[in-house]
């Protein structure tokens, strides 16, 4: 299912399109209509189609503005113009733009509507086959090397990800997730995280912050298999991962603990480790609370006291920055699976 919107100033030619396809039964939703063109960057904004039908001649601003505009911020979207005979001179223009093709007012059937979206779905197809093949190349590209530096990784893939961001290629997610699940896959397994690689059943957005977390933690396990982590180091791990529990956990307890200085403890786990001490135990928490969630048998509040929370808000808020869920709806696509 992808998103359309339509932009006439002629209601009634609205009215026409809306009503004479089964929309859905062709994958696509009628996100937005507009009846003029700032009205249609307006609602752009807002619902992020994939396909725009558009008039050229309308008031404020005209079809081709319109085109020029939103092909500033977006080069997916594809625009089908909506045109009488008199107007045909500003076609060949908005072909120029970048539109896929156009539509004469006079003509608007279903079969013109299902023939010119046949052709623009074959392009968005072909355009997110292709997005999925540099996504896969990129990360391909960083666990064959030397997997130190995820930065320069981590920006090629946010260029690649726009289109999936922009909510355009949704229906070739779970395609993605299937390729990130088997190339991040063995990597985990052969760290005995086995739980941990299971790509998130959320949109592109909550997607892509995953494998940027994966991205640093390979690139972690990469820097441990260049200088081994000290015994003092691994002790202060082992006190965190039998203590996240505790709401008092920190630096001090660890350090008092370790019978060592916080500051010399702070340098020196970063050090070792890529990460702070508060960055650990936040990964402690968070990966025991998912454990928790999948078993359904217990209260947000409840995995919020078991984890080392005083309150189940901010419990949700770390938890949502950290996996891209809330807890709540990490349990819900948990239970579907």
């Amino acid at each position: 299912m992808f998103k359309c919107m339509i932009i006439d100033d002629d209601k009634l030619i609205v009215n026409d399109l809306i009503h004479i396809v089964d929309w859905k039964s062709l994958g696509v939703e009628i996100a937005a209509v507009a009846y003029n063109g700032k009205q249609g960057l307006l609602k752009y904004g807002q619902s992020i189609p994939a396909v725009i039908f558009t008039d050229i001649r309308m008031p404020f601003v005209d079809g081709l503005e319109m085109i020029r505009a939103v092909r500033a911020r977006d080069s997916w979207v594809r625009f089908i113009v909506l045109t009488a005979y008199s107007e045909f001179s500003y076609v060949k223009e908005a072909l120029e733009l970048g539109a896929s093709g156009y539509i004469l007012k006079n003509q608007i059937s279903r079969d013109v509507i299902e023939t010119t979206l046949a052709t623009v779905k074959a392009e968005l197809f072909e355009q997110s086959k292709m997005t999925v093949l540099t996504i896969e190349s990129v990360i391909r590209s960083f666990l064959d090397g030397d997997r130190l530096n995820p930065s320069d990784t981590t920006r090629y893939l946010e260029r690649a990800f726009e289109v999936y961001k922009a909510g355009q290629f949704e229906w070739s997610l779970q395609e993605l997730r299937d390729i990130v699940e088997k190339l991040f896959g063995q990597e985990y397994v052969q760290n005995e995280k086995k739980d941990m690689y299971k790509p998130p059943l959320a949109e592109s957005f909550a997607l892509f912050e995953w494998i940027k977390d994966r991205l640093k933690q390979i690139a972690r396990w990469a820097q441990e298999e260049k200088r081994q982590i000290s015994p003092m180091i691994s002790r202060a791990r082992s006190f965190v991962d039998e203590n996240y529990n505790k709401k008092d956990l920190n630096i001090k307890m660890i350090s008092d603990f370790l019978a060592l200085s916080p500051s010399w403890l702070s340098v020196r786990f970063r050090k070792e480790t890529g990460q702070t001490i508060n960055e650990y135990i936040t990964d402690a928490r968070i990966r025991e609370a998912t454990r928790l969630i999948k078993q359904g048998r217990y209260r947000l509040y409840e995995i919020a006291e078991m984890v080392g929370y005083g309150s189940s808000r901010y419990f949700s808020k770390v938890f949502l920055q950290k996996t891209g869920y809330s807890p709540h709806s990490f349990g819900k696509a948990w239970s579907q699976c």
